[in-house]
């Protein structure tokens, strides 16, 4: 069998590259780049505030993972914080490469090819490499550490530091990178046969790669705990998410037809929730607080707190988006109102393409590190909005490789259902998550259309 021909021969990745960047950079042609939204303005002031010395504050009752503020920190010292989304827009390229390095791995150069154009289509990800959310960065490092499993798995074990450099940096971007760590390290020993066989293998790989991982966060980590006096690995977030998840008032999220949008509209209704904790106390003291009172409700709240996990996957599935958000309260102005509706349907198409192909062409075709990893990520994401609130953004992390499993189902449906068919655990695994997805999916879908939606 020859040599597989290099990826970058292929001119389907390139079409797919060019027409990406076109998708990405014409928003910004249209209505230029300035402006900020939410926790944008927080972002920009947070790296304002590093450049003038102060280094990295808390912003109210957050403080914030550092990468993304020191990025755009280091980039407004040579151009406008605003133009950072042009680096944006090259990572989310880098971003479908990846996606085509990994599909073809699973299963071959048709995968691959299918799998960066839906990346290249998707208006979600589209959206996000043109804000200066966290978003493009962090999907841009889970999906290099997603691809670096299968390279550190077929080489020595020293090039699991670059698997666990790539992971701090994913929990130094987002907090919940840090809970993600241990279920690369599941992938990265998964056996081929029994689990002696894969510790035996692929021990050193996973050990290695610990260290990595605890070695690069070790620097930020003790800074940030000895300058604000607790343990700190990467941000300090859970305290607020369990104050919004776990309260009086209804579950929130800020997704449109659903959520909070306006600021008056949220402070109305968080108002109603308990008092917060005193506003003097340190980032790590306050967050410890709020945790313990979101533990006493859950505790004094059993049948309300089981109620809402339904609720908060639905948000989590939502199949609109912050791009469908963003067109309906109207900052893309001068879009036609059927161009709009044209765009929400685009948006509700591709989440409920990802969710049902992707699902099934994990379970039809799934096999070895890289479906271990997608089922361990996927329950932990499920696990912690179960527990804390729901939004639409939350489920981005997934959205890399449920491309690819979607890929793997489109490029041969029929055998992808054979496979299901043949197999009683996978036919019991396709309808269980059938069954259970489609009120999930079906719950908020005409909240994108708010002339239908009540």
């Amino acid at each position: 069998m020859g040599k597989a021909e290099p990826a970058y021969k292929d001119p389907w990745l390139w079409g797919a590259i060019g027409v990406a960047f076109l998708l990405r950079m014409l928003p910004m042609l249209i209505w230029g780049e300035n402006g900020c939204m939410r926790d944008e303005c927080a972002y920009a002031g947070l790296a304002t505030g590093i450049v003038k010395g102060e280094g990295l504050q808390p912003a109210q009752r957050w403080l914030w993972a550092p990468l993304y503020p020191y990025l755009l920190a280091a980039w407004s010292m040579v151009a406008n914080i605003a133009s950072f989304k042009r680096v944006q827009v090259v990572l989310s390229l880098g971003n479908l490469a990846l996606l085509y390095l990994i599909g073809r791995r699973v299963d071959g150069k048709r995968v691959a090819r299918i799998a960066a154009w839906a990346f290249a289509l998707h208006p979600t990800l589209i959206y996000f490499s043109g804000r200066l959310w966290t978003e493009a960065v962090f999907l841009f490092l889970l999906t290099a550490a997603i691809a670096l499993i299968p390279w550190v798995r077929d080489g020595r074990p020293w090039r699991g530091v670059a698997l666990g450099g790539t992971l701090a940096a994913c929990a130094l971007t987002r907090g919940m990178g840090v809970y993600m760590a241990p279920v690369f390290l599941v992938a990265l020993v998964w056996p081929a046969e029994a689990w002696s066989d894969g510790l035996r293998r692929y021990g050193k790989h996973a050990a290695i790669t610990l260290a990595a991982t605890l070695l690069a966060l070790a620097p930020y980590s003790y800074t940030a705990s000895t300058t604000h006096g607790g343990l700190i690995i990467s941000d300090v977030t859970l305290g607020e998410v369990a104050y919004n998840g776990n309260n009086d008032f209804p579950a929130p999220t800020w997704d449109l037809g659903n959520g909070l949008v306006g600021a008056e509209t949220l402070q109305r209704v968080l108002s109603s929730g308990r008092e917060r904790c005193d506003s003097s106390l340190s980032v790590v003291e306050a967050k410890d607080c709020e945790v313990q009172r979101a533990k006493e409700w859950v505790l004094d709240n059993p049948t309300e707190f089981a109620r809402r996990i339904p609720l908060r996957w639905a948000q989590l599935l939502n199949p609109n988006s912050f791009l469908t958000r963003h067109i309906r309260i109207g900052l893309w102005r001068g879009l036609p109102h059927w161009s709009r509706d044209l765009i929400a349907l685009w948006v509700i198409f591709t989440s409920i393409l990802l969710t049902f192909a992707g699902t099934l062409g994990l379970i039809g075709r799934g096999k070895g590190a890289i479906s271990v990893l997608s089922v361990g990520l996927a329950l932990y994401v499920f696990a912690v909005v179960g527990c804390l609130f729901g939004v639409s953004r939350f489920r981005l992390p997934l959205v890399p490789l449920w491309i690819v499993w979607t890929a793997v189902f489109l490029a041969s449906p029929r055998a992808t259902l054979q496979t299901i068919r043949a197999s009683r655990w996978r036919l019991l695994a396709a309808i269980t998550a059938i069954v259970g997805l489609l009120p999930l999916v079906s719950w908020f879908v005409l909240a994108g259309f708010p002339a239908w939606y009540r």
